[in-house]
């Protein structure tokens, strides 16, 4: 199942993808040098297998979402400035390395593995089903790889940035050509089918590269280039209703709260508050009218996205701590409740979905030496660690480099992204119950990939404002989906986690994210 991308013909991918150094969504010194050395050794390595001939060409296949060029920008950046600021080696960030829940993968003994067949039948228990982006098109299907739909996409229009509602019923992307830019909303009935043709808001300007639900999926925030110059626009709207702009800044982080009035900015590297998402419709430049109200130390913030512990708990980094900061209503300053990690320095953070526990990053050292000490020099490594809310126990996933990490919907087991300097990464995966982690170890299949150069591009160096937005765990935790290529098969691949099976490449793909809401009915048919 191996296909060549189609390079889009859309003038205004070029327009609007130019990196600039006010329109990233994440600064380059918030990533570890040793995160940076490994995400330019991916670009690079896959550009150099898709050269020999085992994938399209880089230009062919970069869609051009607005996003992928910024992500360019700090890969850009990394090479020039941090690619020789020391050798990464296998035993330090290979994939399989390090303390891992797995050794090196080894070869599978095909004799001994279930037939795909069997596999796929497995896979037709899931429940859910993908939204597919394959170049510059979109498809939503089974978890087996059955009823792919087209929805949108073509040579002239540019589908992009699926996003699932909370109940998984709904789908907004970006549909972009040289006509018009629109947010499109599609709604499923209770058979996993369309019900009708989608909703469409009008975004005249650069293509919207991130989206993100409220609580009750009635509205969405979004997040571009801005239109007046070198910032990110952040804005809402309602399906079927031209989007509202509201605030500006770069970078710019966002993340919904809980009464879906309220959203947490990180913004300029120094301002972290809330705003009213129901404020001014105009007049975004100024704070007093559209907040975000900054009420921590102004210092520089090394992080990235804020994250919702409740109502109105916002956990943030304030003067290198990892705490809590409180509000009491929209744009008023934030107060710091308590400290969870002191010292954390430049950290990564991604909450569980229930809010009891926090997967964080943070170079060793910490403090002022945290760009130095973020290259393993003598044995030292990053840590990915979790921390318990409730009992502030915190417990160690690895000590080797995790380049991304995501929970599962029933926040009990969390699927990082282990790499190396090849262009090659795996998925593991880690349970806070100590039983289930060992039989996860003893049934790893996952498959070692190049990934997809989108997810590479356009979704990896962003992982953090991604995780409130998209996953790739099945709705009941048991089965992870990603993209990228593997023993010479390029596309969707779903593993199980629970039961001792060899993934399975399920549909032809760059991108895939996983909704909650009903599986379509079986067609019989599989599509390749």
């Amino acid at each position: 199942m191996s296909r060549r991308y189609r390079e889009p013909s859309l003038e205004f991918i070029a327009e609007h993808t130019r990196s600039t150094e006010g329109c990233r969504i994440e600064d380059r010194r918030r990533l570890s040098i040793l995160t940076l050395v490994v995400l330019v050794a991916f670009i690079v390595a896959s550009a150099c297998t898709i050269d020999q001939g085992s994938q399209s060409s880089p230009a062919q296949v970069d869609d051009g979402e607005a996003v992928g060029d910024t992500a360019d920008s700090d890969g850009g950046d990394a090479d020039d400035d941090d690619n020789d600021d020391g050798d990464v080696t296998e035993d330090d960030s290979g994939v399989g390395s390090g303390d891992t829940t797995t050794d090196e993968p080894e070869s599978d003994d095909s004799s001994g593995d279930p037939s795909e067949s069997d596999v796929r039948q497995l896979l037709a228990e899931l429940p859910g089903q993908l939204a597919i982006g394959n170049g510059t098109q979109l498809s939503v299907g089974r978890p087996d790889g059955q009823v792919l739909t087209e929805l949108d996409g073509s040579d002239s229009v540019l589908a992009a940035q699926p996003t699932w509602s909370h109940r998984g019923d709904q789908l907004v992307w970006t549909s972009a050509s040289t006509e018009a830019q629109v947010a499109k909303v599609l709604t499923f009935d209770e058979d996993g089918l369309p019900q009708s043709e989608p909703m469409e808001s009008d975004a005249s300007g650069p293509p919207i590269f991130y989206y993100q639900w409220s609580s009750d999926d009635d509205r969405l925030l979004y997040l571009r280039n801005s239109p007046a110059g070198a910032q990110v626009e952040a804005g809402r709207f309602t399906p079927g209703e031209d989007v509202v702009p509201v605030a500006v800044g770069s970078p710019f982080f966002a993340s919904w709260a809980l009464d879906d009035r309220t959203v947490a900015v990180h913004r300029n590297n120094f301002e972290v508050g809330t705003f009213d998402q129901f404020a001014a419709d105009s007049d975004v430049d100024d704070p007093e009218v559209t907040g975000p109200t900054a009420g921590l130390p102004r210092s520089r913030s090394e992080f990235t996205t804020p994250a919702w512990l409740g109502p109105s708990e916002l956990l943030v980094v304030s003067d290198g701590d990892l705490v809590v900061a409180e509000i009491d209503s929209p744009g008023l300053a934030l107060t710091v409740s308590r400290t969870l990690v002191s010292d954390v320095g430049s950290v990564r953070f991604v909450v569980s979905p229930d809010r009891s526990k926090i997967a964080f990053q943070q170079p060793p050292g910490g403090g002022e030496e945290v760009v130095e000490a973020a290259v393993p020099v003598q044995g030292r490594r990053p840590t990915l660690a979790v921390f318990d809310v409730a009992t502030g126990d915190v417990e160690t996933v690895t000590d080797s480099l995790a380049v991304a990490w995501e929970w599962s919907p029933d926040s009990s087991r969390l699927a990082w992204l282990q790499a190396d300097t090849s262009g090659l990464a795996k998925w593991q995966f880690w349970s806070t119950d100590p039983t289930v982690r060992g039989a996860m170890a003893a049934n790893d299949r996952a498959p070692v990939l190049r990934l997809s150069r989108k997810y590479l591009n356009n979704y990896l160096p962003f992982f953090s404002q991604y995780s409130h937005s998209v996953t790739g765990w099945s709705p009941d935790s048991t089965a992870f989906a990603t993209a990228g290529s593997a023993d010479g098969i390029e596309g969707i691949w779903v593993q199980l986690l629970d039961v001792d099976v060899p993934a399975v490449a399920v549909a032809e793909g760059d991108f895939v994210t996983w909704g909650g809401g009903p599986t379509p009915p079986a067609s019989g048919a599989v599509i390749t």
